[in-house]
């Protein structure tokens, strides 16, 4: 009896691109629906002839918009044309939204994913989304300091409370714990987003670049120095 399970048709020209379309897929859908994939937009269209010829139901497409011989949008116009009632969804990296997003205004395509690279383990995922908020805080750009100041792992700079209770000179022969927002070399602030558990704003930025001043004026007035 041939399996009658709706079809979901991956289709990309990039081996990884096209793995992880598949694997996601399958991780959510295999039991619904059988999983194909395409290694081509000429592919996809010989595949999906054959699929309609045969009388196979096919539930979706969603197709890499960097396709080497059409784009994906071309692709998915004409799968619109040979099988009515197909969803069509476009994949774009995060980076190159534009395109699918005035497709979906004129009705081109039915959806969008993204393709999304973790920083973590540098492992691809697709992600359906109606909008992003792209963080740029989180590289913190301190390897020059990697000699002079303490970071944690990832190169944020250690300061206050972050430092233990350890006793930093206080140039009068006794010790003193750290000023809040003071690093590991003595009258040396941070601010803003390079400064570890801090909040990524720009407001807390500024309220903490205030808050270094008041703390400089006051280790300059102890004569910690």
């Amino acid at each position: 009896m041939p399996e009658r399970r709706p079809i979901l048709l991956a289709v990309g020209d990039d081996a990884e691109i096209l793995r992880t379309l598949t694997r996601d897929l399958r991780r959510r859908y295999r039991t619904r629906f059988r999983i194909l994939r395409a290694p081509g937009g000429e592919r996809a269209m010989a595949t999906l002839r054959a699929l309609a010829g045969a009388g196979q139901p096919v539930a979706l497409v969603i197709a890499d918009q960097g396709l080497a011989t059409m784009s994906g949008l071309d692709l998915l116009a004409r799968i619109r044309d040979l099988l009515r009632g197909t969803r069509t969804v476009l994949l774009t990296p995060y980076s190159e939204t534009e395109a699918a997003i005035r497709a979906m205004d004129a009705d081109a395509v039915d959806d969008h994913v993204v393709a999304v690279r973790r920083l973590d383990d540098g492992d691809r995922e697709t992600l359906a989304v109606s909008s992003m908020y792209v963080f740029i805080g989180a590289v913190p750009c301190t390897d020059w300091l990697a000699h002079t100041l303490e970071r944690e792992q990832r190169g944020y700079l250690l300061t206050g409370p972050d430092l233990g209770r350890r006793s930093v000179s206080d140039g009068n022969g006794s010790g003193r714990e750290p000023y809040l927002l003071e690093t590991s070399v003595p009258g040396v602030f941070a601010a803003g987003d390079v400064r570890n558990r801090s909040m990524k704003r720009v407001a807390s930025a500024v309220g903490e670049g205030a808050t270094a001043i008041a703390l400089i004026h006051q280790y300059l007035q102890r004569g910690d120095q």
